[in-house]
C-alpha cells in the first residue's frame, strides 16, 4: 500500500520506520520488522527520497547495470 498523504498516518501504525532509501530500513532493521509483522502489529515504512517513477520512464545507465 503507498499512502499520498501524511494525514494517512493513524495510530493504527504501532511502529513506524524512516527511511532515506527503499532499502535502508529492510538492511538496518529487517529482523525487527518481521518480528513486528510476524505478530500481527501494523508497521509502516515511510520512505523520504524516493518516489515512482513516471511510466515508461527509462532506466538509467547505472539502474539498466544493476538488473
Amino acid at each position: 500500500m503507498q499512502l499520498t498523504g501524511i494525514d494517512q498516518i493513524t495510530q493504527q501504525y504501532r511502529h513506524i520506520y524512516l527511511q532515506p532509501h527503499y532499502d535502508d530500513a529492510i538492511f538496518s532493521c529487517g529482523g525487527a520488522v518481521a518480528l513486528q509483522v510476524g505478530s500481527g502489529q501494523q508497521v509502516l515504512l515511510v520512505t523520504i527520497f524516493g518516489g515512482t517513477p513516471p511510466a515508461g520512464q527509462a532506466l538509467s545507465p547505472f539502474a539498466s547495470q544493476m538488473i
